[in-house]
């Protein structure tokens, strides 16, 4: 852009449109110049300015950039069999499982707390979307307006068990709790951009108030209905996701 390149470009914003590595910074970035090149993508017919989420479009606005409107989601991996062939725990089908990152496993010992609790669960790194699908459900404490395996989990039909809007908002009042650029999600009003807490999204996961609530709503929930109606979901966001991929392209290219 700042050469006047005509080459076809299409930015896809999934972490913050001026994110940077500061520990390996070698220049004075983010400059002017740069919110400026930003601004004007959007107005330019060979470059294509994308949003994985609705936050990413409202962040840049705080910032003095206009980043358009278009949102192209992940839509999960094509294949959902990887590390199918690979078993790393029996009775998966009965077994919660937690992902290891930092809510989960240095905010709390959700594991062990669960344990507490009566629920069966395995805090580990699963070897691929094909084991991880064996599990029985998910229980997971969003640390980020979206993220990749979000969409992977959802295209393999495995249900999300979170805490409800209330909850979070208490969890995340705790000093320990991690999630990115935390000030704009209760300050700034703006926690319903997330892929967690949207209207779009809401039937997908089953949320819970309290511990006792999570308990009370495992033993309740239909499993086998829950799968399908996450399965349906990930074909119909596919399709629309390859649909929109089509139009951006078509639009980067047709002054070519």
């Amino acid at each position: 852009m700042q050469n006047q390149s005509k080459i076809p470009l299409i930015v896809w914003i999934c972490d913050r449109f001026d994110y940077c590595d500061k520990a390996h910074l070698d220049c004075n970035f983010p400059d002017p110049e740069y919110y400026r090149l930003f601004d004007e993508a959007k107005n330019l017919s060979h470059v294509a300015v994308v949003a994985n989420t609705a936050f990413e479009h409202a962040y840049a606005q705080t910032k003095g950039v206009n980043s358009g409107t278009l949102i192209i989601k992940p839509s999960g991996s094509s294949e959902c069999t990887e590390g199918a062939d690979k078993p790393s725990l029996d009775d998966r089908e009965n077994t919660i499982y937690i992902p290891m990152y930092h809510n989960e496993h240095i905010f709390m010992d959700l594991s062990l707390h669960l344990a507490g609790l009566g629920i069966q669960n395995s805090c580990r790194r699963h070897n691929g979307l094909g084991d991880l699908t064996a599990y029985k459900a998910i229980v997971h404490l969003p640390y980020s307006w979206s993220t990749i395996a979000l969409f992977e989990n959802i295209k393999i039909g495995i249900p999300y068990f979170i805490p409800s809007e209330s909850f979070f908002y208490k969890l995340c009042s705790r000093g320990s709790y991690w999630h990115q650029n935390k000030e704009f999600l209760f300050d700034k009003k703006m926690y319903k951009l997330s892929e967690w807490y949207n209207k779009e999204n809401r039937d997908l996961f089953v949320y819970f108030s309290s511990w006792k609530d999570l308990q009370e709503k495992m033993h309740s929930c239909d499993y086998v209905e829950k799968r399908k109606f996450i399965a349906d979901f990930a074909k119909r966001q596919q399709a629309r996701t390859l649909v929109q991929w089509t139009e951006v392209i078509k639009k980067v290219t047709s002054s070519q």
